[in-house]
């Protein structure tokens, strides 16, 4: 009797086989079935090479404690930043006034030694610009582009998350004036967007501080400044740091 059911089930089975082979040729699906296989990994490869690509290895400073009580020591990384995450804000890069105050002459060769060149990389790399002038003009070679982000007025700082909202960005990188005052201060500056969770990197040698008292150095104020920023709402950066960078990838 078990003899007879193992026979009925192995022709049963065999028959079932033969069925399956005669409509797996007839609608070719072998050949369906291995291009299918081999589609995903191929989608898988393209999708990991494409985040590749958008990522860039960028060098940051950044303060951290001792091992002694209330002393820290700086510490330089490399952050890994997606570049469509990335959008740069400018602060109150302002029309300059054609007077030759010395403050006047230092913020033109900064503009044009170390801020332009950073906007105009940026652009190559269509990372989203954002100028915020706080109802001023903007100085004429940093004009923003049809494509760029103009925030300005009583709702700034609203229409600045909503656009960093609508397009992914998470981290922000600053640069303009003052660094000592706007930059830190404004509703779309640093502090605040710190607040709302965002990763600040400060690009200190494009901005510059506002003018101080007679007994305290510019270049200690922009350092303390500097100082601040690292050590309580993010890291800092260099304009050659984000050259390289873009240049790398």
């Amino acid at each position: 009797m078990a003899k007879r059911f193992f026979r009925v089930s192995f022709f049963i089975c065999l028959l079932a086989g033969m069925l399956v082979g005669v409509i797996a040729q007839k609608y070719h699906l072998p050949g369906k079935f291995l291009r299918w296989t081999i589609s995903i990994p191929a989608s898988l490869r393209t999708e990991i090479i494409s985040s590749a690509k958008d990522i860039i290895d960028l060098r940051v400073r950044d303060l951290a404690h001792a091992d002694q009580p209330r002393k820290f020591h700086t510490i330089n990384y490399i952050e890994e930043i997606p570049i469509s995450q990335i959008a740069l804000i400018l602060i109150d890069v302002w029309a300059i006034p054609s007077n030759e105050a010395k403050e006047n002459r230092e913020m033109k060769q900064n503009i044009h030694t170390k801020l332009l060149p950073l906007i105009e990389t940026a652009r190559k790399h269509h990372i989203l610009i954002v100028h915020s002038p706080h109802g001023r003009q903007i100085y004429k070679l940093v004009k923003a582009l049809p494509d760029e982000v103009v925030v300005d007025g009583p709702q700034e700082q609203a229409q600045l998350i909503r656009v960093l909202r609508r397009r992914g960005i998470k981290h922000l990188l600053y640069a303009g004036y003052a660094s000592n005052m706007c930059i830190l201060s404004r509703p779309t500056g640093i502090i605040e967007m710190n607040r709302f969770g965002y990763k600040i990197i400060f690009v200190r040698d494009a901005s510059l501080p506002a003018k101080v008292p007679q007994f305290l150095e510019r270049e200690l104020i922009h350092e303390v400044v500097v100082s601040m920023v690292e050590w309580n709402w993010g890291g800092t950066t260099t304009v050659d740091d984000v050259l390289d960078a873009l240049k790398q990838h």
